[in-house]
Formats: structure tokens, sequence, C-alpha cells
């Protein structure tokens, strides 16, 4: 998967990232409505100190969504929100039942660090 002017990123890591990738998932429903459908996806990465550059991307199967450069420390947030993924003609991916992947990149003082997250997608018929 490459970027919107066909360049693409490779990284080769010395090690993997010893911080996970957290996600969060807002659920929203009709009232009284018997199935509930996720609205919003938020991961975050706590990255280490020195950070001098890294690359981020989200994916979903053969589409890339959204993708980033990370300097410095502190927090990477990436959020995702169904309706912001409708407006911009992602209207085949819908949030909690396809597959999405946040992979994360970055160069410390001792090498390059790695973490990727693999979030799959849930159905209320067991997908």
């Amino acid at each position: 998967l490459g970027s919107e002017d066909s360049t693409y990123h490779f990284y080769v890591v010395d090690t993997l990232a010893t911080t996970p990738i957290s996600s969060r998932t807002v659920m929203a429903s009709n009232a009284g409505g018997p199935i509930p459908w996720a609205t919003r996806m938020t991961f975050t990465h706590d990255l280490p100190p020195g950070v001098a550059q890294g690359h981020y991307s989200l994916t979903a199967p053969g589409l890339l969504i959204d993708q980033g450069t990370i300097s410095g420390s502190g927090t990477l947030t990436v959020e995702v929100d169904q309706s912001e993924l409708y407006e911009t003609g992602f209207t085949q991916i819908i949030l909690g039942a396809d597959t999405l992947q946040l992979s994360i990149a970055y160069q410390t003082e001792t090498g390059w660090q790695a973490r990727t997250l693999n979030q799959r997608g849930f159905s209320p018929l067991g997908g």
C-alpha cells in the first residue's frame, strides 16, 4: 500500500517497540435498536523519548486511509470517524466490521523500532 503520490514506505527495524498500541471504539445505537455500530476508533501509542523521525499508516485491505510523519516524543494519536470516511469517499469501509491495520515505525538513538496493530473486524453475527 502506497500513498496518494505513489510512494511506498518500507522499514527494516532493529526491534519491536515495547509499548503496545491501544484502541478505543465508540459505539452508537438507535433508541430501542438491537444492533449498535461503531462511529469512531481512536488508536494511541506512547512514543519513547528521542524519536528522530518516523512514519505511520492506517490501512484497510487494499486501501490507504491515513498516513503521516512522526518526530519527538509524546503520544501518537490516530483517529478515524465513520462520517469522515464517508465524506472522503471511503464508503466501502464500515468501522468495526472491516479490519484496519495501524503500522508505526520510528528511529530512536538506539535504532529503528516498529509496532503494528491489526484491528480485526467484528459483527453481531460473530465475524
